[in-house]
């Protein structure tokens, strides 16, 4: 039969300081619960002394219900409550849970416990607080004289903290460091106490109990390791810290001393699931994980003294380690543990590796939240000193603990402060509660915490301000500044659409305003790109989001004056390419108030006059120049001095604003023919392609493959026959992909293919665009592309686009493809100015003379009764040569 007694319950506080006390046999009364705001009765509940331990006893409940968990509190707003996680059921179908009183006062008497069950259905209820008296009162001199000894080898002893320890041996749950009640291998003091319960009174009046508080004394905190597990324990119970040796765990010894009863409290969790404890003194830290999975053991020791007690921690492993060796702390520091500063103190005197001068650990850590889901830190009062090498910071956010934990290094200011901005989508966007840790790096590889701060990030709202600035009311242009930009899903790209009241939106231009150092958008608009229009101007403002979403944010008004009236422009010769011969014309700051009808660019060389000169018109592009490129095949291949004049038109006006001159030669002709295949060609005989090559085809384009499913079933033969005619083979694949992974797996695919059928890695392998699906993210997804195929060891890459899919073409607007991201030379354009057209037509016209090749008809019947072929001018000799 058990006894049930009344016994001490002092908790850790006074857990290895006193020894166990017998009293008079008592049993509380048990009490009907009822569900909160319900009449109905839940089973009955009780509050004993059993085997040295208080428990609170659940009995009669219902069939299919069972205790989820408890909460402790003294506090009428119950801002001290303790969670208690863990039910057991005994023989006789009662539930039980150890309660302990580590985390109250030892002043506290009158303390509340409610219960949570989990009814048939899976759901909880809350049922009512039971009110009860505990109380810690000094037992009378006979009391203490009749206390049974007990062996410190027994086993059995009624310590609650060997009990526990026994109990969930090896892993150690939560109860394991709750458990410290006092032990009985612990020598008796003069201040011994006796743990009185009983219930409260219905009106929550206190009774009236003699009490003495407890006096502060040193006590030891012992180290043990459990190899298996990888976990270290520390333990301030002298009986646990001795059975555990024999379970398992290597004692590893003191680990330093504390006081008993100043300072601040240190708590214990346990996380059954990941098998570890953690040590904080951070009262919000222990309630918020005591929700997440954590369960809450109580005060495990004081943080008082002047030894710094340093924590690590090893992601390898995801264990934390406590030491008062700071050599200990400097060695671990270098071998894949984090340094994580001082947790707590302890009593005695600070270990200093490697410090003659120690550093004044001062510090103010100042945190100022913003809107749009960023926050400044500064610190001010940072000593100065030799032995700090760096300041750094410890952020995460409150939710899901610290599993955004990223330490950051701070910046030194002009005025000896240090700064840094914390943007959330570095903490997974998240919002409310952030934790900032502050720690300074020490010469010799210490790590210390100076300064704790928290704030409060509120959610990101959709927000921007348009201001206009530099307004130039001579030549009509302004600049529209933008700032304060947040959005919840994240800023991908500014946009700022703009036009003139004149017409409605009939000239309206879609800007991308450009992030400027202080974190402004800012984009110049000029009246050029607007028709000249005078007058009120709409300027809009909406962000693109990182989501893909594009929301329109504000907007507002601005003036547009014109006083200049004559027109002006520059030329420049740009791009010269000296190995086949070729130049840009660029045409740049175009101002003409009355409109611009042509810009037209005559170009000759300079060693027999004027005999080869060309005039040609120039092509605005998106970025509001004009440009034309210009071949030696047009200019008798002449060397030497190219002179390009410009003559702009203007309201039927014409001005001559310009000249450039150039030195530009050549080294390979190139401008030769080639064709593609495919298996809409069929077989080719040899005789066939020198049937080609007599019409003066000197290379040939094989399609190899399509998406990841279809091969040519000619390719094999095309090329073979090809090879042996003497014409230079290039092969191509005919994309769908929409996305990186099938960007990648289609190279795969080509590959592969180009492998098995014998090609060189320096073949030129040309990615055919033309399937309408893939434009959506088609930049990134060709570089995707790229990058699989370098990565694959081809470095011959060439795009074929139809001249509508491209940026710079002569149809008057931009295809998707921004060709500068890869460079126009490789790109294989199509574009036919008419049905029918002959290679000579073709070198005269010089279309997409920039490019690496140009198809330029489609229609060409080279062969007598075969298929019609595609026909191309190679600019750069890289399908022909």
């Amino acid at each position: 039969m058990k006894l049930k007694s009344l016994v001490c319950l002092s908790g850790m506080v006074l857990a290895c300081w006193m020894s166990p006390v017998t009293a008079e046999s008592l049993i509380t009364p048990l009490q009907p619960l009822t569900q909160a705001n319900h009449e109905a009765s839940v089973g009955d509940l009780q509050v004993m002394a059993e085997d040295g331990k208080v428990k609170a006893i659940m009995s009669q409940l219902p069939d299919g219900y069972g205790p989820s968990a408890g909460v402790l509190w003294t506090k009428e707003d119950k801002s001290d409550q303790v969670t208690i996680s863990t039910f057991e059921k005994t023989e006789n179908g009662d539930y039980e849970a150890v309660l302990v009183r580590d985390a109250f006062p030892v002043t506290a008497d009158t303390f509340y416990l409610q219960v949570e069950v989990r009814n048939k259905e899976g759901q909880i209820e809350n049922l009512e607080p039971y009110p009860f008296q505990w109380t810690l009162t000094p037992p009378t001199s006979s009391t203490s004289a009749s206390s049974p000894a007990t062996s410190a080898d027994d086993v059995s002893s009624s310590s609650s903290s060997l009990a526990s320890a026994a109990r969930v041996e090896p892993g150690l749950s939560s109860s394991t460091s709750q458990s410290t009640s006092p032990s009985s291998t612990t020598p008796s003091s003069s201040t011994q106490t006796d743990g009185v319960f009983r219930n409260a009174p219905a009106t929550r009046k206190r009774q009236s109990n003699v009490k003495q508080e407890a006096t502060s004394v040193v006590a030891s905190v012992y180290r043990l390791y459990h190899p298996g597990l990888q976990v270290h324990l520390y333990t301030r119970d002298v009986n646990e810290y001795k059975v555990l040796g024999t379970r398992g765990w290597k004692q590893e010894g003191e680990s330093w001393k504390i006081a008993t009863q100043q300072g601040e409290p240190v708590y214990r969790l346990y996380h059954p699931g990941l098998r570890i404890h953690l040590y904080t003194k951070d009262r919000n830290e222990y309630q918020v994980l005591g929700g997440r999975g954590w369960n809450q053991e109580g005060e495990a020791y004081r943080s008082y003294g002047n030894m710094p007690i340093y924590r690590l921690y090893h992601p390898g492993v995801k264990r934390h380690l406590y030491t008062r060796d700071a050599n200990e702390y400097k060695v671990l520091g270098t071998r894949g543990w984090k340094q994580e500063g001082v947790a707590f103190y302890g009593l005695g005197e600070a270990d200093v590796v490697g410090l003659t001068d120690p550093l004044p650990l001062t510090g103010k850590l100042t945190v100022k939240p913003a809107t749009n889901g960023t926050f400044d830190v500064t610190v001010t009062n940072v000593p100065a000193s030799s032995q700090l090498k760096a300041v750094q910071v410890a952020v995460w956010s409150d939710k899901n603990g610290q599993d955004d934990l990223k330490w950051y290094p701070l910046v030194k200011q002009a005025n000896g402060s240090y700064r840094l901005t914390v943007d959330s989508k570095n903490h997974r966007n998240d919002i409310g509660s952030y934790q900032v840790h502050l720690y300074y790096k020490l010469a010799d590889g210490l790590s210390v915490g100076i300064a704790t701060a928290k704030t409060d990030l509120p959610a990101v709202s959709l927000s921007g301000t348009i201001s206009i600035q530099n307004k130039n009311n001579r030549i009509g242009t302004f600049d529209i500044v933008v700032s304060n930009v947040a959005s919840p899903a994240g800023v991908d790209t500014v946009l700022v659409p703009v036009w003139s009241d004149k017409n409605g939106q009939d000239d309206i231009q879609w800007y991308t305003a450009a992030k400027q150092p202080n974190g402004t958008y800012k984009v110049r608009v000029s009246a050029s790109n607007h028709r000249y229009d005078v007058g009120s101007y709409q300027v809009h403002l909406y962000v693109k989001q990182k989501n893909g979403q594009t929301i329109g944010v504000t907007s507002t008004k601005t003036d547009v004056s014109i006083t200049e009236t004559n027109p002006r422009a520059t030329i420049k010769i740009e791009n010269i390419n000296n190995t086949y011969g070729l130049f840009d014309v660029v045409v740049s700051d175009v101002f003409a108030p009355q409109g611009v009808n042509a810009v037209r660019i005559p170009v000759w060389g300079a060693t027999n006059d004027q005999n080869d000169l060309q005039w040609y018109e120039a092509v605005k592009q998106p970025d509001g120049t004009y440009r034309v490129t210009v071949r030696l095949s047009r200019h008798q291949y002449e060397t030497g001095t190219y002179n390009a004049h410009l003559y702009l038109t203007s309201a039927k006006q014409q001005y001559g604003l310009g000249a450039a001159t150039a030195q530009v030669y050549y080294t390979r002709k190139a401008d030769k023919a080639f064709v593609d295949v495919s298996s809409h060609n069929g077989a080719l005989s040899v005789s066939d392609y020198r049937a080609l090559l007599d019409k003066g085809i000197s290379g040939v384009v094989v399609k190899l493959t399509e998406g990841t499913s279809y091969q040519n079933p000619y390719a094999q033969n095309q090329i073979k026959n090809a090879q042996a005619a003497g014409l230079k083979v290039s092969v191509y694949h005919y994309s769908h992909f929409t996305d990186r992974q099938s960007a990648q797996a289609e190279a795969r695919y080509f590959t592969a293919f180009a492998a098995k059928l014998g090609l060189a890695k320096s073949t030129v392998m040309v990615n055919d665009i033309e399937e309408y699906k893939t434009r959506n993210n088609i930049n990134a997804n060709m570089k995707d592309w790229e990058a699989e195929m370098r990565r694959l060891g081809y470095q011959n890459l060439v795009h074929y686009a139809g001249a509508s899919w491209i940026d710079v073409n002569t149809l008057g607007y931009a295809g998707p493809i921004q060709t500068g991201q890869f460079g126009i030379g490789n790109f294989w354009v199509a574009q036919y100015p008419y049905k029918t057209m002959s290679f000579d037509q073709a070198k005269t016209m010089g279309l997409h003379a920039g490019a690496a090749a140009w198809q330029y008809t489609s229609t060409a019947q080279l062969l007598s009764g075969r298929h019609l072929f595609d026909v191309n001018i190679d600019y750069t000799g890289r399908f022909t040569d």
